[in-house]
């Protein structure tokens, strides 16, 4: 489930609920692609995933159900999330710093079409 409350609710609610991203596809679609490379990527992705999310997200929000609704911790959710990580962050690097991977729901707004979608910004 989205957040209900907190600073980031506003930019998480205008996130879309559904992508293109080939992880998101039905085995079958994928498949009928006839692109082995493209199918193994995919693949490969939704396994490194969910291996994450079953050995670290899951067990280190479980140690802190005060902080973590566990009825919105799901495996749905969680590649729900890391499709829209991987479709919106931008590479950045500080002064003196190494590349790292942000969010930013501003430079956000300008790449894509949240405006139809009347959210509060």
């Amino acid at each position: 489930a989205l957040p209900r409350a907190g600073e980031w609710a506003p930019y998480v609610c205008l996130l879309p609920r559904a992508m293109m991203s080939t992880m998101f596809w039905k085995e079958a679609d994928l498949r009928a692609l006839n692109n082995p490379s493209l199918y193994n990527r995919t693949v490969n992705l939704l396994r490194t995933l969910e291996w994450r999310y079953r050995g670290f997200i899951l067990p280190a929000l479980k140690r802190h159900p005060d902080v973590f609704d566990l009825r919105d911790v799901s495996l749905e959710n969680w590649l729900w999330a890391m499709g829209n990580v991987n479709a919106r962050n931008w590479g950045v690097t500080p002064p003196g710093g190494a590349k790292i991977n942000i969010m930013s729901p501003v430079a956000d707004l300008f790449n894509h079409r949240q405006f139809d979608r009347g959210g509060p910004w």
